[in-house]
């Protein structure tokens, strides 16, 4: 089972988010824990891609310390923007 690790990023696009997109969303991240790989992996930038619905969480996994750092969640128009 991995440990998943938030960034502050990520903390602070959720919070503007309604309560129930962002519940949504927090109910897919937590199924990480158990699946890591269970978004599309983008090759090109080394991370990977979560879809829920109109919106993508980016995060990263540590398979060597058992660990996914979740980085950001914006709309799909807008999360690759700043990467």
């Amino acid at each position: 089972m991995y440990i998943l690790l938030f960034d502050q990023k990520f903390k602070t696009d959720l919070i503007k988010l309604d309560k129930s997109v962002r519940d949504r969303i927090l109910k897919k991240v937590f199924q990480l824990e158990k699946y890591p790989e269970l978004g599309k992996h983008l090759i090109a930038i080394d991370l990977w891609s979560l879809r829920i619905g109109k919106y993508r969480v980016l995060y990263t996994i540590k398979k060597n310390e058992l660990q996914v750092l979740v980085l950001t969640v914006d709309h799909r128009s807008k999360v690759y923007e700043d990467i």
